[in-house]
């Protein structure tokens, strides 16, 4: 494959808060998650993150039924089915 056609994958690094982009859900429903990790164990870079939810002190706070789950970091792209940057570095309560 040649530089000119190699995907170039969105810079996700751990602390990072994303919103899930899929237009089913409402926005009061949106779902956010916490990137506690990236690893590449082959097949790819995968994101291992967790559900947050945002206080209204704008700190953020795990989900109460929040498990931590893999995601391809390829999936990190602001479109319907991917997922957006919502904070570069989280701040916990």
């Amino acid at each position: 494959m040649s530089e000119s056609t190699k995907t170039v994958l969105p810079d996700v690094r751990p602390g990072q808060v994303w919103a899930d982009n899929d237009p089913r859900i409402p926005l009061s429903d949106q779902r956010f998650l916490l990137v506690e990790d990236v690893t590449d164990l082959g097949g790819g870079p995968r994101a291992r993150v967790r559900r947050v939810v945002q206080l209204d002190t704008g700190q953020w706070a795990p989900h109460p039924r929040s498990a931590t789950t893999s995601i391809a970091v390829r999936r990190f792209r602001p479109n319907s089915t991917g997922y957006r940057l919502v904070q570069d570095e989280a701040r916990w309560t």
